[in-house]
């Protein structure tokens, strides 16, 4: 994770990605995504995909028996609504979503707004302004893969 870091440090300052100090989008008072992805994981949901949905998160995972979609609320992180949709490919191997998510918050690359599991990745959008950046990070070890920005 201290790769991760390290890595992703440098390329905020190398590559000038613009930093937001406010939630975009989530009520005054929201949780962190990270707190709010610990709590998921503490219930036993294994978030696979994470999206901001109007001021609500939208959640896609698995509760161990079933494949799931959560409306969750970003200050309490009561689960609003949950339905049952077709099976998710499992996210095998990988450190903790709400570890990775809290380390990055720490990075400060902005607020959060997409979060999605694909080929042993977590791809991760955070938007500034008009700027969204992708960043791509090892779901093994959370090193970064890749990062860019698109307007």
């Amino acid at each position: 994770m201290r790769v991760m870091l390290t890595t992703f440090s440098l390329l905020l300052l190398a590559g000038g990605i613009a930093c937001a100090q406010g939630k975009e989008g989530l009520p005054p008072g929201s949780r962190s995504l990270s707190q709010t992805v610990r709590m998921l994981e503490q219930r036993q949901i294994r978030p696979i995909s994470v999206a901001l949905n109007g001021r609500q998160w939208r959640v896609e995972g698995t509760d161990g028996k079933e494949s799931v979609q959560l409306e969750v609320d970003p200050r309490t992180g009561k689960i609003l609504s949950r339905e049952k949709i077709p099976d998710l490919d499992p996210v095998e191997g990988s450190l903790p979503l709400s570890r990775i998510i809290r380390e990055l918050e720490k990075a400060n690359p902005g607020p959060i707004i997409r979060v999605r599991y694909r080929k042993k990745r977590w791809v991760i959008e955070t938007r500034s302004g008009k700027t969204t950046t992708e960043i791509q990070l090892s779901a093994d070890s959370g090193e970064l893969l890749m990062g860019r920005d698109e307007k």
